[in-house]
C-alpha cells in the first residue's frame, strides 16, 4: 500500500475517499482478540472487494505481528528473568569475592606488621632501614647494607689470608734457620765431645804413664792458663801426690 496526494492505491486500484475512511474504521475496530469480530464482519461487508481483501490481509498480518510481539515479549521476559538471576548470582559471587579479598588484605596488613591501609612501614630502631619507607625501598636498603657488609668482610678475609700467608712463610723460614742452627749446634757439640773425649783419653794415657813409672816424678800432667791471673799453671806429680803449681 502506498500513500498518494489524492488517496490510497491498493494493488493498483485507486481508492476513493469513502473507501479509505471505511478501511481505517474497520482496522481501528479490530482488537486482535476476536472481541469485535461481528462488528468487523458487518463493516467488511460494506467494503468493495479489493478494499475488503486488503483489510483482511492487514488484520491477518497484524494478528501475526501481535503473536510475534507476544512471543518476543515472552522471550524478552524470560531473558530478563535469566539476566536478573545471573546478575543476582554474580552479585553474590562478587560479594563473596569482596569478603575474601578483605580477609586477604587483613592478612597482608598483619604480615606487614602495620595497620590496615598503611602507606609505609613506620619507624625502625636501627640505622639500616630509614623510617617511613615502603616495602621495596626498605628491602633495597637491606640489600645494599648486606652487600656492603659482605664486601667489607671479604676484603678483611683476603687481607687476613695475605697476612697469614706471610706469617706462614716467615715461620717456615725461621724454622729452616732454627733447624740449620740446631744441626750446626749438634755438629759443634759432636765435635766438642770428640775433642773432649780425645783430650780425656790423652790425659788418661799421661796419667797412666806418670803413675806407672818413677821417672814421672815432677812431670807436668796438665798445663793451662789461669784466666784470672794469666799465670801458666801446671799439674805435676811430686812424691806420689798431684800438685798444682804456677810456672
Amino acid at each position: 500500500m502506498a500513500m498518494v496526494s489524492d488517496g490510497i492505491v491498493v494493488r493498483g486500484e485507486h481508492l476513493s475517499d469513502k473507501d479509505v475512511g471505511d478501511f481505517l474504521v474497520v482496522k481501528d475496530h479490530w482488537s486482535g482478540d476476536g472481541s469485535s469480530a461481528s462488528t468487523i464482519g458487518t463493516e467488511l461487508s460494506g467494503l468493495s472487494g479489493s478494499v475488503r481483501a486488503e483489510v483482511v490481509r492487514a488484520i491477518a498480518a497484524e494478528a501475526v505481528n501481535a503473536g510475534l510481539i507476544s512471543a518476543e515479549a515472552t522471550t524478552a521476559r524470560a531473558a530478563e528473568s535469566a539476566n536478573a538471576t545471573a546478575i543476582s548470582a554474580e552479585a553474590t559471587r562478587a560479594s563473596a569475592a569482596e569478603a575474601a579479598n578483605e580477609v586477604h588484605i587483613d592478612k597482608m596488613a598483619t604480615l606487614s606488621g602495620m595497620a590496615k591501609d598503611s602507606e609505609h612501614l613506620g619507624s625502625f630502631s636501627g640505622t639500616t632501614i630509614t623510617d617511613n619507607k615502603d616495602i621495596k625501598t626498605a628491602m633495597q636498603e637491606i640489600e645494599t647494607a648486606l652487600e656492603s657488609e659482605v664486601a667489607t668482610r671479604l676484603a678483611d678475609d683476603n687481607a687476613l689470608g695475605v697476612a697469614m700467608a706471610a706469617n706462614t712463610a716467615a715461620i717456615a723460614a725461621e724454622a729452616t734457620t732454627a733447624r740449620a742452627a740446631e744441626v750446626a749446634n749438634a755438629n759443634a757439640i759432636t765435635a766438642e765431645a770428640a775433642t773432649a773425649r780425645a783430650a780425656e783419653g790423652a790425659l788418661g794415657d799421661r796419667l797412666d804413664d806418670a803413675l806407672s813409672g818413677a821417672d814421672a816424678e815432677g812431670f807436668s800432667l796438665l798445663r793451662f792458663e789461669d784466666q784470672g791471673t794469666g799465670l801458666d799453671m801446671h799439674l805435676k806429680l811430686f812424691n806420689g801426690e798431684l800438685v798444682l803449681a804456677a810456672v
